[in-house]
């Protein structure tokens, strides 16, 4: 093989290498472009139902209040009933 034959074919394969990994970096930055897309959107979903949740809890406290108080008016009319239920 002549010495401008063998020049000439490594030159070929330093292009086709360096054109792979040119390739290869176009197609992996798409990728993470699109995991960095992705990543957001579930980020703005997360914050959403974070917000939700924190309303729910301020309900929730509300909620328990209520029965609490429930559970004190309640009480002496169901230790009354119980009582009744016994004696009958």
């Amino acid at each position: 093989m002549s010495q401008t034959l063998h020049v000439a074919l490594t030159i070929v394969e330093i292009l086709a290498l360096v054109i792979g990994v040119a390739v290869y970096l176009v197609i992996f930055a798409r990728q993470l472009g699109s995991i960095s897309d992705t990543t957001g959107q579930a980020t703005a979903r997360v914050r959403a139902a974070e917000e939700q949740v924190r309303e729910l809890g301020t309900a929730a406290a509300e909620v328990n209040s209520t029965l609490e108080e429930l559970h004190e008016a309640l009480s002496p009319l169901a230790e009354k009933a119980a009582s009744r239920a016994v004696r009958r």
